[in-house]
């Protein structure tokens, strides 16, 4: 998956390729319609833009302030794509359709600087998972695709999806923008069984 990211004034992130990969289901109408859907993971990758810091002060015994800066690097998405297929023979297929996702974790690096009132200064960096804040759990976004057949068991497939729903907060972030997740996805498709 190639995603296009978006834009600000000053940088663009969340561009680059993102893996995916999953498990689906075709099931055939007839031998011209039929429905797919699967679950699948999917990633947003190349934040560059997604940072947060947060400040702590203790007066006990002294100064001590503690900045701890939470830079978001990666979002990590459960999805279920569903899609209404028509073949036009046995090699060719378009497909019409969407998907909705649900973030189920994220990575980010988290540096924390601490200084107190002797002057001293302390810098902590580790890489963490799982702060959510500021990113919306949901999204979905609408896909059209084609898909080629190789051989009897291989196809190859290219879709283009159009987000439907902003990715960020603004109001956490303080930027002004709808982060949506538009992108190109080439996936390999290996049928294990066909009914």
């Amino acid at each position: 998956n190639y995603g296009m990211g978006w834009s600000y004034n000053d940088a663009t992130e969340a561009r680059g390729f993102n893996p995916v990969f999953g498990v689906g289901i075709t099931h055939y109408f007839n031998p011209k319609w039929s429905l797919y859907s699967g679950i699948q993971y999917g990633s947003i990758v190349n934040l560059k833009v997604s940072q947060k810091t947060f400040s702590s002060a203790n007066f006990d015994f002294g100064y001590n302030a503690i900045d701890t800066v939470v830079d978001t690097k990666l979002l990590h998405y459960v999805v279920l794509p569903v899609q209404f297929q028509y073949c036009f023979d046995t090699k060719n297929t378009i497909g019409i359709g969407g998907s909705v996702s649900y973030l189920v974790n994220t990575t980010s690096n988290v540096v924390a600087y601490s200084k107190n009132s002797f002057g001293s200064t302390d810098m902590n960096q580790k890489k963490q998972f799982g702060f959510m804040n500021g990113f919306n759990k949901w999204d979905a976004s609408l896909a059209i695709s084609y898909r080629r057949r190789i051989s009897e068991k291989f196809s190859i497939s290219a879709s283009a999806n159009y987000g439907l729903l902003d990715i960020k907060e603004n109001s956490f972030f303080s930027r002004e923008n709808f982060e949506r997740n538009i992108g190109l996805k080439i996936l390999f498709r290996y049928d294990l069984f066909q009914y």
